[in-house]
Formats: structure tokens, sequence, C-alpha cells
């Protein structure tokens, strides 16, 4: 299986993003849905997290590394994915509805995407770790 990255670009960062890793390279344009499990063992395996929740959300709690695009700034904010481009990156919200929206738009502009079902909420009813 190839490594996920899993992207959290804030709304409020200029960090630059992290460089992707050799051994995430996946078909462009293509797009699933995984689970909280999948998401941890990415996690597990150095990937990073794209959030797409609003960022007061954001700031409620979120998982540990991860930066913020809220999904209505992404199309403004694609361009600072372009880094990944070739990868499969992982998006999270609350309840996986505005992930998949970012997904699909995403995955229309040529990304290779990975939806979370269930988002946070899952991800925080299973006891995962989360940072404040």
């Amino acid at each position: 299986m190839n490594a996920l990255l899993l992207l959290s670009l804030s709304a409020c960062s200029t960090a630059e993003p992290p460089e992707p890793t050799a051994d995430a390279a996946v078909s462009p344009g293509a797009s699933r849905d995984i689970d909280t499990a999948a998401l941890a063992a990415a996690l597990s395996a150095g990937a990073v997290v794209l959030d797409v929740r609003t960022t007061g959300e954001f700031a409620g709690g979120h998982i540990a590394g991860a930066v913020n695009v809220p999904v209505g700034a992404l199309s403004e904010r694609v361009d600072e994915l372009e880094a990944w481009r070739g990868q499969e990156i992982a998006i999270i919200c609350q309840s996986g509805g505005r992930s998949a929206q970012a997904a699909a738009m995403l995955e229309g502009s040529g990304f290779t995407v990975a939806n979370v079902l269930g988002g946070m909420g899952a991800w925080w009813s299973e006891g995962r770790p989360v940072a404040p």
C-alpha cells in the first residue's frame, strides 16, 4: 500500500508544507475512502494531515502535526498542494462530508486523494490522540 500523505494546512500558517515521501507515488486523479484505522497507520508511517474544517473547529482539537485549510478556501489555495501531486493525499473534516467535497474538488484537479470516513468525530470516539 502506498503511504498516505495527509496534509493539514492552516489558513493562518505561512510554513512551507513538508516534503513528500519518495515511496508514496500513486496514480494521478484517483479517489478512495479510508477509515480512521488506515489513517492511524499512515500517521505511524510519518504521514501529514489535510484538515478541511473551519479554523475554530481545528483550534478545538486536531490530529497532532496537522495544519488546516478550510474547505471554503481550498480552491484558492490548491497551488499550495502542488508538492504532493502524484501522491495520495488523505483529507479529514468533522464527519466526512466536507472532506468528501474537498476530495472531489482535488480529484477534479488531478490530485490523488483519500477521504477519511467518519472524520474527527470517529477519530475522537475511538479514543485516538488529539492535539489541543
